[in-house]
């Protein structure tokens, strides 16, 4: 596994890499005008999720000078999505009679997929920027629009999987840890792709949402060498419990008996 640090940087630098590439675009489209130029960043989760406040930093210091940056959190991983979404609806109804947006940064699979949906109503004709999204086929369609860019958030699946197995040579099949969330779908998809190179490797999941905390501990701990663990998106039980990435991870580890 990563240093979590390198990690975090490693992902900055390529979020920053497009975003510059894709401001500069929308800016310079616009340089004739003397008028300030706003962005609107929304993200699927809250300020205090692990990457947020990486991301914003970086995007803080491409913009700066260049833009006034407007911010809006949808709280996901703490509230239903249905209930985020109507919350957006009526901040986005208010701000944007207030404001005009040159551009818009989409953060997570949440945000993505709404603005998606409504981007006649609030984002018609508007250069979009996605983020950290985890679906590269839902990327790859979004892509082929010229007014939208960005990156996939991709798991190293198969060389993970050819590790383990070598650690691992009883395996026999593979359990993704997930929920049931957008984020956690578009994650095991992956798992399911990279499933293709292992044969006599079957792929199972084991979704955290619809067990108690006291089962998803019971399930992890049932496991033996003949399987691997991939922990990919798991951030709320069946008991309506939220968990951070950071206690997610714990609380598999820590019932596991294997890696």
């Amino acid at each position: 596994m990563p240093h979590r640090d390198a990690s975090l940087k490693f992902r900055r630098s390529l979020i920053m890499a497009v975003l510059l590439f894709a401001a500069c675009a929308v800016f310079a489209q616009t340089a004739c005008y003397a008028a300030a130029k706003n962005v609107l960043f929304i993200n699927s989760y809250s300020y205090d999720f692990d990457t947020v406040p990486t991301v914003i930093n970086g995007v803080k210091e491409e913009l700066a000078g260049v833009a006034s940056i407007h911010y809006l959190f949808m709280n996901s991983k703490y509230i239903s999505v249905k209930l985020a979404e109507q919350l957006l609806e009526a901040q986005l109804d208010v701000q944007m009679k207030e404001f005009h947006y040159d551009a818009v940064i989409l953060g997570d699979d949440t945000a993505f997929d709404f603005a998606m949906r409504n981007r006649r109503k609030y984002f018609q004709n508007m250069p979009i920027i996605f983020e950290n999204i985890n679906s590269e086929a839902k990327a790859k369609e979004a892509a082929a629009d010229p007014q939208i860019t960005g990156l996939v958030e991709t798991f190293p699946m198969r060389g993970t999987i050819e590790l383990a197995r070598r650690i691992m040579p009883e395996a026999k099949r593979v359990v993704a840890v997930t929920d049931d969330s957008l984020a956690a779908r578009g994650s095991v998809q992956q798992c399911r792709d990279a499933m293709k190179y292992f044969h006599g490797l079957a792929l199972e999941t084991l979704d955290c949402s619809k067990l108690c905390t006291e089962r998803i501990v019971a399930k992890a701990a049932s496991y033996g060498p003949e399987t691997i663990l991939i922990f990919t998106v798991f951030g709320v039980d069946g008991s309506g419990r939220h968990y951070s990435l950071p206690d997610g991870v714990r609380l598999i580890t820590d019932a596991a008996r294997v890696p």
